[in-house]
C-alpha cells in the first residue's frame, strides 16, 4: 500500500506540475 500512495503523490504532482508550467508559459 505504500507504493500505492507514493504512486498516487506522484501523479498528482505531475499533474499539479503541467498546470503549473502551463500557466508560466501563458504569462510569457
Amino acid at each position: 500500500e505504500e507504493s500505492k500512495k507514493t504512486y498516487l503523490n506522484g501523479v498528482q504532482r505531475g499533474h499539479l506540475m503541467k498546470k503549473v508550467s502551463r500557466t508560466i508559459t501563458k504569462r510569457r
